[in-house]
């Protein structure tokens, strides 16, 4: 899995002082060693009571309202629970409109599901055409003769994939998978939290099964958004 750290809008690295090669820090070791020391601890999760994450419904809600602007809370906090690992690792950043992060997010999780039902119903659609249930259209082939049109296929079963699509996190809300989404898995108003959120965002990524990138145009030109792609 590529990797990419984010650091929270408003939020960069902290600087580190300058070294020159081979100049010993006040602790009398290396830069270089000390670099490796720091990026070590990136990644590793420590106390794994950090790792928190949420359920996608909580994200899709309401078209992502959580998404809406980047002001988060201890009530946004609340939203989420302290897990063992993560499915979803979502990168973004808040210059993309928010409808634009929803339907990406739609069509990641919530396709599948849909693609399900609108079969199940195609399916009852083409046994309703076969019963010559009402309305019947009819159309001619090329060889001038009369065929019935699939009027209740496709009915029901496009009607069910928008359905399915747009509504599915709420319709099927108690078996989604648990995500990771900086404004609601790191304390945006305790200091300390959030610092130590933002310090552990590379082993909330080492915890996390995949990462999903909302990419646009400034994604790569936003310091706060991406450090570096590792494997993992």
């Amino acid at each position: 899995m590529e990797r990419v750290v984010s650091v929270l809008p408003g939020q960069c690295p902290a600087e580190e002082p300058e070294y020159q090669e081979g100049q010993e820090d006040k602790s009398g070791g290396r830069a270089g060693k000390v670099t490796l020391c720091h990026l070590e601890s990136l990644f590793n999760l420590g106390d794994r009571s950090v790792l928190r994450a949420t359920s996608i419904h909580t994200v899709l809600h309401k078209g992502c309202s959580i998404l809406g602007h980047s002001r988060g809370s201890s009530s946004t906090y609340d939203l989420s629970r302290p897990v063992e690992s993560i499915d979803a690792f979502i990168s973004h950043n808040w210059v993309a409109p928010r409808f634009q992060k929803f339907l990406a997010l739609l069509l990641h999780f919530q396709c599948q599901f849909a693609l399900l039902l609108a079969y199940a119903f195609a399916a009852c659609g083409c046994l309703m055409n076969q019963l010559s249930v009402p309305p019947i259209l009819r159309s001619v082939n090329s060889k001038g003769e009369e065929v019935p049109v699939g009027l209740w296929c496709q009915l029901l079963g496009g009607t069910a994939f928008c359905v399915a699509l747009l509504f599915g996190h709420e319709i099927n809300s108690w078996c989604q998978p648990c995500v990771f989404l900086d404004k609601i898995c790191i304390h945006q108003t305790d200091e300390e939290q959030k610092k130590q959120g933002i310090s552990k965002l590379g082993a909330f990524l080492s915890q996390s099964n995949v990462m999903i990138v909302l990419f646009n145009q400034v994604y790569c030109k936003k310091l706060w958004t991406v450090y570096e792609p590792a494997d993992r």
